[in-house]
């Protein structure tokens, strides 16, 4: 496609720099700017919003900065804007698992929840309202810390009204008037500075007489309430800041608006146990103990013959330490070998690929790469437009690191999950799963096609999404049927998701899919395409659990234990009695 970029000139947006596609416009990378383009053109930002825009001076936000043309005086089609790297969305930070993968403690909260503050202090400084302050339209650095907002164009300044709002974080003050200000702006940070340090929505847990988290918004009964029961995957309320939680109660629990204080305060507490007000236990005889390692476990991985596991500092087979983990590789993914033969892999702050072997040397290789993720035992390294599999090799008693290219990809537009590889060609959605060695399986996901999939993770054939929705975050639970690497043969559901973490979910040899669903329990069906069986285990209580596989069970594990689940008689789904109603 050609451009014209007003005070630069003409460009080209080649296919290879395309992004993403949602529902407003496509965006694309040139260098570090990135271009939106509107899918309809009557929508584009108008030259006086975007002067408004400009006058917000904070870099963090990611304002319009030159309106884009299809030729030079034509009519403006989109605009250019700072290209932000190493971010996510912000509703991934609310969640436990993805805090426990990146090493986030409670107290790592503070500095996000102050970019956010400073973000909308510098909106409206400019005379701007934020008004949709959702959680998708702010992404954070996982290691700088640093809050960035986007989807300034929606902004409401003078003239420009803005309509829409997610109603997860409308202010119910105003509800039904379609009106916004600074007050309503600041009762959404309220609703997501809440989420960020206990990962619970504040009109969410159970409530003994009020059902429903818009009726509990509209009596103002947050979950400050002593008589609401958190789900067990939550932190205290107590790990919120003194001065901060004090504003919160104020904000959720009535009608305060006023901005939070800027001294948050220091913590009360930095405990990382749930409170005494939590979900339900998991049963005593759903579970039965392995071993124990001395530290949370970030990773179950089945080596067929032994278990391994993963924790912060250290790798362990059968509950046996057998090294520590380096310094800067907390996010290290685990490559097996034969014979007993493991080896660590990660990315340093530069992209190159580091090694370190356990039970042996590893010979060193030079490889960069943008990402990497894990495959069940096996890791796949994103670099530029190729997608590499790593296979542990032996070389007269070394071990050594080959590569076997899976698949070609959209450098800018593919996104790695647990398992998973979600690919945006141009807004046609494509997931590739990875169920077997050096097998790459692509389906295009019609249903998903311009919709911005958040996160995701998969066993076997099977695959759990995260979706951004039109109402908020949706789940979808994806079968795809042998054979269809040349697309083909797929189901998928949606349906309304707690929270942004993809939850776990294990495919085991005996043809039985295990998922754990938002409420905490566990369903239990087979990976086949169009079969209805559905199997539930209520009240399991399997919220924020890390979940794993090992000979043909499910195993989970919790702090640093790990466990043998039992899923019930013969742990087996009829398709004949268990239909979904």
């Amino acid at each position: 496609m050609k451009i014209w970029i007003d005070g630069d000139g003409a460009a080209s947006l080649p296919k290879s720099t395309f992004v993403a596609q949602g529902g407003e416009g496509s965006v694309y990378r040139l260098g570090d700017r990135a271009i939106k383009i509107y899918l309809d053109p009557g929508r584009h930002l108008l030259a006086e919003k975007l002067v408004a825009l400009s006058s917000i001076h904070d870099v963090r936000v990611v304002a319009p900065r030159a309106l884009v043309r299809r030729r030079q005086n034509g009519s403006p089609l989109g605009y250019t804007m700072r290209f932000v790297t190493q971010a996510e969305p912000l509703c991934r930070f609310f969640t436990r698992s993805y805090k426990e993968q990146l090493g986030i403690a409670p107290e790592d909260c503070l500095p996000i929840a102050e970019g956010l503050a400073a973000r909308i202090r510098s909106v409206h400084a400019a005379g701007a309202l934020v008004v949709d302050a959702n959680d998708t339209n702010f992404l954070v650095g996982p290691a700088s810390r640093e809050v960035f907002a986007i989807d300034v164009d929606s902004y409401q300044t003078p003239g420009h009204p803005a309509t829409a709002i997610a109603t997860s974080i409308a202010d119910p003050r105003l509800a039904r008037t379609n009106r916004f200000d600074e007050g309503s702006d600041w009762f959404a940070f309220a609703v997501l500075a809440f989420q960020l340090f206990t990962g619970l929505h504040p009109y969410k847990g159970k409530h003994p007489r009020v059902a429903g988290a818009d009726e509990r918004k509209a009596r103002r009964i947050s979950a400050f309430d002593p008589e609401v029961r958190w789900p067990r995957a939550t932190y205290p309320v107590d790990v919120i800041p003194a001065g901060l939680a004090a504003w919160l109660r104020a904000v959720l629990g009535g009608d305060l608006r006023s901005a939070p204080p800027r001294d948050f305060g220091a913590a009360a507490s930095l405990a990382t146990t749930s409170g005494a007000s939590v979900g339900v236990a998991t049963a005593a005889n759903a579970r039965h103990r392995l071993f124990e390692v001395g530290a949370p476990i970030r990773r179950l991985v089945d080596g067929g013959v032994s278990l391994w596991t993963l924790t912060d500092r250290a790798v362990q087979r059968d509950g046996v330490t057998l090294g520590a983990i380096p310094a800067g590789a907390l996010r290290a993914e685990l490559l097996l070998g034969k014979n007993g033969r493991a080896a660590l892999v990660w990315l340093d702050p530069q992209g190159r690929m580091k090694l370190e072997g356990i039970g042996g040397p590893v010979l060193p290789i030079e490889l960069h790469g943008d990402a990497l993720t894990n495959v069940e035992g096996r890791v796949l390294l994103h670099r530029g437009e190729r997608l590499w599999e790593l296979r542990l090799e032996e070389a007269g008693g070394s071990l050594v690191v080959g590569t076997r290219l899976v698949a070609s990809v959209l450098p800018h537009a593919t996104k790695l999950g647990e398992g998973v590889a979600v690919q945006s060609l141009l807004g046609a959605t494509y997931v590739s799963l990875f169920p077997q060695p050096g097998r790459h399986e692509q389906v295009h996901v019609t249903e998903l096609d311009g919709r911005e999939v958040i996160a995701a993770r998969a066993s076997g054939r099977v695959a759990s999404l995260v979706v951004k929705g039109r109402a908020g975050l949706e789940r979808g639970l994806l079968r795809v049927a042998p054979g269809t690497g040349g697309g083909g043969g797929y189901d998928l559901t949606l349906e309304p998701a707690e929270s942004a973490d993809p939850l776990p979910l294990v495919a085991l040899a005996s043809g039985v899919v295990v998922r754990v669903t938002d409420a905490g329990d566990l369903e239990i069906f087979r990976p086949v395409v169009g079969d209805p069986g559905r199997r539930k285990v209520p009240q399991a209580g399997c919220e924020g659990l890390l979940f794993g596989r090992f000979g043909g069970k499910v195993l989970c594990a919790e702090g640093g234990a790990v466990y043998r689940m039992s899923t019930g008689p013969d742990e087996r789904v009829s398709t004949a009695t268990n239909r979904p109603a």
